[in-house]
């Protein structure tokens, strides 16, 4: 199954639109077997997003209504001294992204 990956804002939308249909909410109900990660998604991906520390981007199952998996990414930077020889002659320092969080709900899991 191949779903686009959504940006958690037009999730919290489309949620509120479904809403009071579904019980607990997509983020509530999302389980990848690490409470840490669960967490994330449910209480501070949004935060994250206000406070532009990171970006959420979900895989949604609008039929059945389940949230597959997420991706949380952050802005961040490798100094040169630290770099593969192939990018030292970059600026110092490097422009990266970091996969902050990544998970896929347990019934998704293969």
């Amino acid at each position: 199954m191949r779903l686009p990956l959504i940006h958690l804002n037009e999730v919290l939308e489309w949620e509120k639109e479904q809403s009071p249909k579904i019980s607990p909410s997509l983020r509530e109900a999302f389980y990848c077997g690490e409470p840490t990660l669960n967490v994330f998604l449910s209480r501070y991906a949004r935060q994250s997003e206000e406070q532009n520390t990171a970006r959420t981007w979900v895989a949604l199952d609008k039929p059945n209504k389940k949230i597959v998996g997420y991706v949380s990414i952050s802005n961040t930077s490798i100094e040169k001294q630290d770099a593969a020889s192939a990018v030292r002659s970059y600026v110092n320092p490097i422009p990266a992204l970091l996969i902050a969080r990544l998970a896929v709900d347990q019934t998704y899991k293969r």
